[in-house]
């Protein structure tokens, strides 16, 4: 009776897999999902603030541009002493 008791304890630990082989490792699908989620999220609002500082700096620049113009007409006419203008014009899709 012993000896098929220690035999069927035997059997068991032997058919058991390793301590290591029973832990999962990784992540689960809906962890991976969840953070993929949530950096397309961060990059869709950094995205729109990229764009949105893109636009700011492009008008800034015409916007200083149109002022060096304007200033070079007002000096250029007290320096001779007469009317001077400045003018801008659309060539290609870019003002000139």
């Amino acid at each position: 009776m012993h000896l098929l008791l220690l035999a069927l304890i035997l059997t068991t630990k032997q058919n058991q897999q390793p301590q290591w082989i029973q832990s999962t490792a990784g992540y689960t699908l809906l962890e991976v999902l969840v953070v993929v989620i949530m950096v397309g999220v961060l990059a869709a609002l950094g995205g729109a603030g990229f764009l949105g500082w893109f636009e700011r700096l492009r008008v800034n620049d015409a916007r200083d541009t149109i002022l060096i113009a304007i200033r070079d007409a007002q000096s250029t006419a007290k320096r001779r002493n007469a009317t001077w203008q400045a003018s801008f014009r659309e060539e290609n899709g870019k003002v000139q």
